[in-house]
Protein backbone atom coordinates (compact mmCIF):
# COMPACT_ATOMS: atom_id res chain seq x y z
CA UNK A 1 0.00 0.00 0.00
CA UNK A 2 2.81 2.42 0.90
CA UNK A 3 4.57 1.65 -2.38
CA UNK A 4 1.36 2.40 -4.35
CA UNK A 5 1.07 5.73 -2.51
CA UNK A 6 4.70 6.59 -3.35
CA UNK A 7 4.17 5.75 -7.05
CA UNK A 8 1.04 7.93 -7.12
CA UNK A 9 2.88 10.77 -5.40
CA UNK A 10 5.71 10.54 -7.93
CA UNK A 11 3.28 10.73 -10.85
CA UNK A 12 1.56 13.77 -9.34
CA UNK A 13 4.93 15.45 -8.75
CA UNK A 14 6.04 14.69 -12.33
CA UNK A 15 2.78 16.09 -13.75
CA UNK A 16 3.03 19.21 -11.58
CA UNK A 17 6.63 19.82 -12.70
CA UNK A 18 5.70 19.24 -16.34
CA UNK A 19 2.73 21.64 -16.25
CA UNK A 20 4.85 24.23 -14.43
CA UNK A 21 7.75 23.98 -16.91
CA UNK A 22 5.75 23.85 -20.17
CA UNK A 23 4.54 27.49 -20.17
CA UNK A 24 8.15 28.71 -19.85
CA UNK A 25 9.34 26.30 -22.54
CA UNK A 26 6.52 27.31 -24.90
CA UNK A 27 7.59 30.93 -24.67
CA UNK A 28 11.18 30.06 -25.59
CA UNK A 29 10.56 27.21 -28.04
CA UNK A 30 7.77 25.82 -30.18
CA UNK A 31 4.87 23.85 -28.73
CA UNK A 32 3.54 20.75 -30.50
CA UNK A 33 0.40 18.71 -29.95
CA UNK A 34 0.78 15.44 -31.88
CA UNK A 35 -2.22 13.11 -31.97
CA UNK A 36 -1.69 9.53 -33.12
CA UNK A 37 -4.01 6.56 -33.63
CA UNK A 38 -2.23 3.23 -33.20
CA UNK A 39 -3.20 -0.34 -33.98
CA UNK A 40 -1.08 -3.36 -33.35
CA UNK A 41 -0.53 -7.02 -32.73
CA UNK A 42 1.12 -9.13 -30.04
CA UNK A 43 3.97 -11.50 -30.80
CA UNK A 44 5.23 -14.63 -29.09
CA UNK A 45 3.49 -17.13 -26.87
CA UNK A 46 3.06 -14.86 -23.85
CA UNK A 47 -0.12 -15.34 -21.84
CA UNK A 48 -2.70 -13.92 -21.66
CA UNK A 49 -2.74 -13.70 -25.42
CA UNK A 50 -4.12 -10.37 -26.63
CA UNK A 51 -4.00 -10.44 -30.41
CA UNK A 52 -5.20 -6.87 -30.97
CA UNK A 53 -4.15 -3.49 -29.56
CA UNK A 54 -5.61 -0.05 -30.19
CA UNK A 55 -4.53 3.28 -28.78
CA UNK A 56 -5.13 6.98 -29.17
CA UNK A 57 -2.23 9.14 -27.99
CA UNK A 58 -2.20 12.87 -27.39
CA UNK A 59 1.30 14.13 -26.66
CA UNK A 60 1.58 17.77 -25.55
CA UNK A 61 5.24 18.52 -26.23
CA UNK A 62 7.81 21.21 -26.60
CA UNK A 63 10.69 21.29 -29.06
CA UNK A 64 14.22 22.19 -28.14
CA UNK A 65 15.93 22.45 -31.53
CA UNK A 66 15.65 18.91 -33.01
CA UNK A 67 14.69 17.23 -29.72
CA UNK A 68 11.07 16.95 -28.59
CA UNK A 69 9.93 16.20 -25.04
CA UNK A 70 6.33 15.39 -24.24
CA UNK A 71 3.74 13.88 -21.95
CA UNK A 72 1.81 10.90 -23.39
CA UNK A 73 -1.90 10.59 -22.58
CA UNK A 74 -4.65 8.47 -24.06
CA UNK A 75 -6.93 5.45 -23.94
CA UNK A 76 -5.67 2.00 -24.89
CA UNK A 77 -7.63 -1.12 -25.76
CA UNK A 78 -5.94 -4.45 -25.03
CA UNK A 79 -8.49 -6.89 -26.50
CA UNK A 80 -10.95 -7.34 -23.65
CA UNK A 81 -9.86 -4.42 -21.44
CA UNK A 82 -9.62 -0.65 -21.77
CA UNK A 83 -7.03 1.37 -19.90
CA UNK A 84 -5.60 4.87 -19.92
CA UNK A 85 -1.93 5.34 -20.72
CA UNK A 86 0.14 8.05 -19.09
CA UNK A 87 3.82 8.47 -19.70
CA UNK A 88 6.59 10.41 -21.41
CA UNK A 89 8.08 10.56 -24.88
CA UNK A 90 11.38 11.90 -26.13
CA UNK A 91 12.22 12.09 -29.82
CA UNK A 92 14.91 13.35 -32.14
CA UNK A 93 14.05 14.76 -35.58
CA UNK A 94 16.36 14.01 -38.51
CA UNK A 95 15.53 16.19 -41.55
CA UNK A 96 15.47 14.44 -44.92
CA UNK A 97 14.17 17.17 -47.23
CA UNK A 98 14.11 20.64 -45.74
CA UNK A 99 13.62 21.53 -42.08
CA UNK A 100 10.11 20.05 -41.70
CA UNK A 101 10.21 16.79 -43.66
CA UNK A 102 12.08 13.91 -42.09
CA UNK A 103 12.19 11.00 -39.71
CA UNK A 104 11.61 11.21 -35.99
CA UNK A 105 13.19 8.57 -33.72
CA UNK A 106 11.32 8.26 -30.43
CA UNK A 107 11.41 6.39 -27.15
CA UNK A 108 8.27 6.26 -25.02
CA UNK A 109 7.41 4.86 -21.61
CA UNK A 110 3.82 4.40 -20.45
CA UNK A 111 2.03 3.25 -17.34
CA UNK A 112 -1.45 1.69 -17.56
CA UNK A 113 -2.96 2.18 -14.07
CA UNK A 114 -6.02 -0.08 -14.40
CA UNK A 115 -3.95 -3.13 -15.40
CA UNK A 116 -0.89 -1.92 -13.48
CA UNK A 117 1.23 -2.51 -16.54
CA UNK A 118 4.24 -0.75 -17.92
CA UNK A 119 5.20 -0.48 -21.59
CA UNK A 120 8.22 0.84 -23.36
CA UNK A 121 8.19 1.49 -27.10
CA UNK A 122 10.54 2.80 -29.73
CA UNK A 123 9.19 4.64 -32.72
CA UNK A 124 10.40 5.41 -36.20
CA UNK A 125 8.04 8.09 -37.50
CA UNK A 126 7.96 9.63 -40.94
CA UNK A 127 6.99 13.28 -40.48
CA UNK A 128 5.66 15.34 -43.41
CA UNK A 129 5.52 18.98 -42.28
CA UNK A 130 3.88 17.87 -39.03
CA UNK A 131 0.64 17.49 -40.99
CA UNK A 132 1.00 13.74 -41.54
CA UNK A 133 2.87 11.30 -39.35
CA UNK A 134 3.29 7.58 -40.07
CA UNK A 135 5.01 5.49 -37.43
CA UNK A 136 6.19 1.99 -36.66
CA UNK A 137 6.27 1.27 -32.91
CA UNK A 138 7.89 -1.93 -31.59
CA UNK A 139 7.04 -2.22 -27.89
CA UNK A 140 7.46 -4.44 -24.86
CA UNK A 141 4.76 -4.96 -22.22
CA UNK A 142 6.36 -5.66 -18.82
CA UNK A 143 3.17 -6.93 -17.16
CA UNK A 144 2.48 -9.65 -19.76
CA UNK A 145 6.17 -10.03 -20.72
CA UNK A 146 5.46 -9.88 -24.42
CA UNK A 147 6.55 -8.06 -27.55
CA UNK A 148 4.11 -5.88 -29.49
CA UNK A 149 4.17 -4.04 -32.78
CA UNK A 150 1.95 -1.05 -33.53
CA UNK A 151 1.45 1.08 -36.62
CA UNK A 152 0.43 4.68 -36.07
CA UNK A 153 -0.97 7.51 -38.13
CA UNK A 154 -1.52 11.05 -36.98
CA UNK A 155 -0.65 14.70 -37.18
CA UNK A 156 0.24 17.74 -35.13
CA UNK A 157 -2.83 19.79 -34.16
CA UNK A 158 -0.71 22.92 -33.67
CA UNK A 159 0.71 22.61 -37.21
CA UNK A 160 -2.79 22.09 -38.66
CA UNK A 161 -4.06 25.14 -36.74
CA UNK A 162 -1.23 27.22 -38.21
CA UNK A 163 -2.07 26.06 -41.75
CA UNK A 164 -5.76 26.91 -41.25
CA UNK A 165 -5.02 30.30 -39.65
CA UNK A 166 -2.59 31.28 -42.45
CA UNK A 167 -5.33 30.93 -45.10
Amino acid sequence: MAQTHRVGARWRLALLAWFWCVPMAVQAQSFALPVDVEQGLVFGAAKPRTPYLFGLRVTPSFDLERARFGLVLGPMYRNTDWDFAIGARMSLFVPVSGPHVGVRFAVQGEYLPVQRAGRVSFGVIGDLLGLLRLGLWPAFDFEAMRAELCLGIGGDIMRWAKVVSDD
